[in-house]
């Protein structure tokens, strides 16, 4: 059965897209406990203070819940194994903490095979319809950093779309849907997707024509151990990743 989850910048509006998205599909259901119950458990440093040991501990955790589903549950999950890579990215590059480029490097072997469990990917990006940005105890509400981690989830939706082998399995990766606009407009996107029963669509039955699901390159894993060749591959250079407010992925 379908699993998605929903992935995005601080205070986008996931959780409420969530909530949206069970009400019109009930046969859904989310995790009863999410990443936010492991750092208030853990007391994990995050956002631009984040550590190894934080991404590391919530990348378990977001592990761990894929695989305790069952192969016949509807489950949408609160941000992916895909959201670690994006974290762990921008502390590398603005040298935050302890992340380096080997961490980085192992994340992204990591999270990339245990996204093959997800059969969809809901992105949502950042727009002129954009929630005002509340300060809940865990969330980052700089604006400057809320672009900034935006950036880095569209180069990765970019980079699936051009059938990178780097971030994603060849052949067996989810596909990636960008939901946006109001609640009520994400939800119809949604719809073009997923039936009323929610399953998704086959290709002979699709609304649309172009899914994104489009199969990617090679299954190349990286070698940790040569830092170099991963600045290569990622173009992770530190004097030319960033530019202005967008990275370069």
């Amino acid at each position: 059965m379908p699993l998605i989850s929903v992935s995005g910048t601080q205070g986008i509006g996931k959780s409420t897209f969530i909530e949206d998205f069970i009400a019109n599909w009930p046969m859904y259901r989310t995790m009863d406990k999410t990443y936010r119950d492991v750092i208030k458990n853990n007391n994990l440093s995050i956002n631009q203070n984040t550590t190894k040991e934080s991404q590391r501990i919530i990348l378990e955790s977001i592990i761990e819940d894929l695989r305790s589903v069952g192969k016949d549950e509807y489950v949408i999950f609160d941000r992916s194994p895909i959201d670690n890579i994006v974290y762990s990215i921008w502390a590398y590059d603005k040298n935050k903490g302890d992340i380096d480029d080997a961490f980085v490097a192992d994340c992204i072997n990591i999270s990339r095979h245990a996204s093959q469990k997800l059969d969809v990917m809901f992105m949502i990006p950042m727009t002129k319809q954009n929630p005002e940005l509340v300060d809940d105890g865990l969330r980052d509400i700089d604006p400057i950093y809320q672009s900034e981690i935006d950036e880095l989830f569209k180069g990765l939706k970019k980079k699936r779309e051009e059938n990178d082998d780097v971030f994603f399995v060849k052949n067996d990766s989810p596909m990636c849907i960008e939901v946006f606009g109001s609640r009520e407009a994400r939800i119809e996107i949604a719809r073009l997707y997923l039936n009323e029963e929610g399953d998704f669509y086959g290709e002979e039955d699709s609304l649309i024509l172009d899914s994104n699901g489009d199969a990617i390159t090679s299954n190349n894993d990286i070698d940790t151990g040569e830092a170099q060749q991963l600045r290569e591959v990622l173009g992770l250079q530190k004097d030319n990743i960033y530019r202005g407010d967008k990275y370069q992925i």
